[in-house]
């Protein structure tokens, strides 16, 4: 891996893993940002849970939380081990956020975020991928 393209990848994975760290940690913990806990527990008890039907499969709203919050810890851990399918689960997460901002009428800013992250998840995808060829040979 070229050292740019490295250097890139390793800034990019830890703003990423910062920012879904502190977005998990909030949907988790009041002790993070309790103003903002407090915000997003209302908003999964009262549109989010709704739009995805969880009571349907036994699950509150709290658990729903959670349960995503949990998610976003481990893919971000598993960012330095496994980057691709990480980042691919991620980004699949902020789709539902974006489709569930939509859904909820949240202003549109909420859902420019999501896909700013998503955007940045698939550079990091990329940048994590096979590095590409150069068109040097190697002389024998």
């Amino acid at each position: 891996m070229g050292f740019l393209r490295g250097l890139a990848r390793v800034v990019l994975g830890l703003a990423l893993s910062v920012v879904f760290i502190m977005a998990a940690a909030v949907k988790l913990s009041p002790q993070v940002n309790k103003e903002v806990h407090e915000e997003l527990a209302q908003e999964f008890a009262q549109k989010y849970s709704e739009i995805w039907m969880v009571s349907e499969f036994g699950i509150t709203h709290e658990e729903f939380r959670m349960a995503i919050g949990g998610l976003e810890i481990v893919l971000v851990l598993l960012l330095w081990v496994l980057p691709r399918f990480s980042a691919l689960m991620l980004s699949s997460i902020m789709a539902g956020a974006i489709y569930t901002h939509y859904a909820a009428h949240d202003p549109p800013v909420k859902m420019a975020v999501c896909g700013i992250l998503m955007a940045l998840l698939f550079a990091f995808m990329l940048l994590s991928g096979p590095q590409p060829k150069t068109g040097k040979k190697k002389r024998a």
